[in-house]
């Protein structure tokens, strides 16, 4: 017999709620639920390009998807997104035979412009009753998918004395640009130090090669997390999970309350950089009796006409610190606008009655940034944390979800 472990994030098991819910119950009586395929754990969403042409990747920690860009789903039509056949490793499940997890779980996907790459990990059970990583593995694959359907998975060479070299903060990440020539992706080591993905990695990045996309000089003791690409050849990186890059700019939040020139920001606060000029802050949330009212920034997507935020905090206890988000890009570029926004803008849609602030979104995309909001697709992975049951969230809707132009809606993928 197996027990089947059903999420893991990088460092920890996450507790689910009860399936009783009747916000999402009178959601429903409106915008009917569409039954989701991905459900679970998505930490990313990537782009991909090969022979067959543009495709998105994401995994919810059991199996790798894929769909072709363009393709939607209609709201009582089948899910659009493929299930990768793999036979290069098994997903975790608990052996009683040998009293151990055999499998791996997978972490996260990342791409450039010649590879997908998958992070994942073997488990065990500490003693206490409490699994944790015991064995990290990276793996790529050249094509999306393979002729008979299967994709083809193999170690990236070099990697495994990086990702087990002692230490938890292994990861890996993407620049996830529109164009292919700026994709690049990024490692993570054990030590902190980042690593230039390929078909194998050797030297780490040199820290003077490092540039940060907030303005600060980069020392080791820093935690990179995501990377833009400005062009094929100039990469910025962040201490943040939220970056995105604009038509003529990029924007980030602020990773954790820190102290600039005098001036306090929180992880709530984003900013904008535009080519050539001084970073300029365009969104602090409201204040009252002295307490920063907003929620912490964890994803970042634009549209032509909005950049949309998610929120959440995944080491924090602190439940409602999530949901989605959008501010006009009108607003943001007015020039009468000497002050960061305050309040985000109200949407048209359902986002904000489905991805409400008990959801962490953990990302998102918009399939292609230049269209409107309403014309675009758009993706977001949402989990949540609870201790036992709650009506505010429910385990049926943690996964992936997209809001597509054709049914004008939000809902589950």
């Amino acid at each position: 017999m197996k027990k089947l472990v059903v999420g893991l994030t990088a460092l920890s098991v996450f507790l689910f709620a009860g399936c009783f819910n009747p916000v999402f119950e009178n959601i429903e009586k409106e915008v009917p639920l569409a039954k989701g395929k991905i459900a679970g754990t998505v930490n990313s969403i990537v782009r991909f390009d090969d022979a067959a042409g543009a495709h998105l990747v994401c995994s919810n920690g059991e199996t790798v998807f894929y769909k072709n860009c363009g393709n939607t789903r209609s709201l009582n039509g089948d899910s659009v997104w493929i299930s990768a056949k793999n036979n290069s490793f098994t997903g975790v499940a608990y052996s009683y035979e040998q009293g151990e997890y055999l499998g791996q779980y997978i972490l996260k996907t990342a791409a450039d412009d010649k590879y997908v790459y998958v992070l994942t990990v073997e488990i065990c059970d500490n003693g206490d009753g409490e699994t944790s990583p015991s064995y990290y593995h990276l793996y790529y694959a050249d094509v999306c998918p393979a002729e008979n359907g299967e994709w083809v998975w193999t170690p990236v060479e070099g990697a495994q004395a990086i990702l087990n070299e002692g230490g938890t903060s292994v990861t890996v990440f993407s620049t996830n640009d529109v164009e292919v020539s700026n994709r690049k992706a990024f490692l993570r080591g054990s030590k902190n130090t980042i690593y230039k993905l390929d078909s194998k990695v050797e030297d780490a990045i040199d820290a003077s090669d490092i540039t940060m996309g907030d303005g600060s000089s980069y020392s080791e003791d820093k935690t990179i997390k995501s990377a833009l690409s400005l062009s094929d050849s100039e990469v910025v990186f962040f201490t943040t999970l939220a970056s995105v890059k604009g038509a003529d700019c990029y924007y980030y939040a602020v990773d954790d309350t820190s102290s600039k020139a005098g001036t306090t920001y929180n992880n709530t606060d984003i900013f904008m950089k535009k080519n050539g000029e001084a970073a300029v802050q365009i969104y602090k949330p409201r204040s009252s009796s002295g307490k920063n009212d907003g929620k912490p920034v964890m994803s970042l997507a634009v549209t032509g006409d909005y950049l949309l935020f998610g929120c959440g905090e995944p080491t924090s206890s602190v439940t409602g610190d999530g949901g989605i988000y959008h501010l006009s890009l009108g607003k943001i570029n007015s020039e009468s606008s000497q002050a960061p926004l305050s309040d985000p803008d109200a949407f048209v849609t359902n986002a904000d009655a489905t991805l409400t602030q008990y959801y962490e979104i953990r990302s998102l995309l918009v399939e292609d940034p230049e269209q409107l909001e309403l014309d675009a697709s758009i993706y977001a992975s949402i989990t949540f944390k609870t201790a036992g049951n709650s009506i505010s969230v429910s385990y049926e809707n943690k996964g992936l979800w997209a809001y597509y132009p054709e049914r004008g809606n939000w809902n589950r993928e």
